[in-house]
């Protein structure tokens, strides 16, 4: 399908520009002495809808795909993956944009950050694992990013996610904390929020900083498919269904990373 087709190139891509690193596990006596958590929502990059799920409105791959690539399309049936990958590097900057009738449902997600609900989430596992959070209200922002806005392979937004992620040098950022008495912070991230062929895939994060020293401790992620409902359906009524299924699935993927880090039970 064309939808698989351009999710393996994509993940070949991801493989060429930068890879995820290796999930750090802390050490158990570090973590059993913690007690109070501050955890912090980081951005929420926009939702990406591949041309098959589009289901209102014109759903064809000349709506998500530059032009000289809608004529390459229309000459050979399919996408060639050789040829994608040579207009990699122009395409990944290429703005992505949506016909009006998909745009105007996918509006409500713009302004509904996925990763705030996860952090309330995990405020919620964190005292069922009996220890105390503290939930920030504010939603930090992924460093690097200098084009918030959707492209075709949107490494504008998966580039710094990764670096983010990756990044293990010490941290001043939350040294303030401390006079709370805020013993470890837990920066909860997600990548990958796309629909591919009817199914969300989603990917989780979550880093676990000591404010004091500002050391990772930890990180961990975790990534599924969720099926979802048609267009129309899932995106009614404010995107409701929409909403429900991708907390649902982002909550099940954050009891696997903060039990991965000892600050949660499943």
């Amino acid at each position: 399908m064309l939808a698989a087709r351009i999710l393996a190139i994509w993940l070949a891509v991801s493989a060429l520009v930068g890879c995820v690193g290796p999930q750090v596990q802390p050490h158990a006596e570090a973590i059993s002495q913690i007690r109070s958590i501050y955890i912090v929502p980081m951005e929420t990059l926009p939702l990406s809808v591949d041309s098959t799920y589009a289901t209102t409105g014109p759903a064809s791959v000349v709506h998500f795909l530059p032009r000289y690539t809608i004529g390459m399309a229309r000459a050979v049936g399919v996408l060639s993956g050789i040829a994608m990958l040579l207009e990699l590097p122009d395409l990944s900057q290429r703005r992505l944009e949506y016909p009006p009738s998909v745009q105007s449902q996918i509006n409500s997600t713009e302004t509904w950050h996925l990763s705030v609900e996860l952090s309330r989430e995990a405020s919620r596992l964190v005292t069922a694992a009996g220890k105390t959070p503290v939930l920030s209200f504010e939603i930090q922002p992924i460093p690097g990013i200098q084009d918030r806005g959707r492209t075709v392979l949107m490494e504008n937004w998966m580039a710094p996610i990764r670096a983010w992620y990756n990044d293990a040098l010490p941290s001043s950022r939350y040294a303030a904390l401390t006079v709370n008495g805020v013993e470890a912070v837990a920066e909860v991230g997600i990548s990958n929020y796309e629909i591919l062929s009817g199914k969300l895939l989603l990917q989780v994060h979550v880093k676990l900083i000591d404010p004091v020293s500002g050391q990772l401790l930890g990180r961990s992620r975790a990534s599924s498919f969720t099926d979802l409902p048609s267009m129309d359906e899932a995106f009614a009524a404010d995107a409701k269904l929409f909403k429900e299924s991708a907390s649902l699935a982002g909550s099940q993927l954050l009891v696997t990373c903060l039990y991965a880090l000892g600050i949660g039970s499943k």
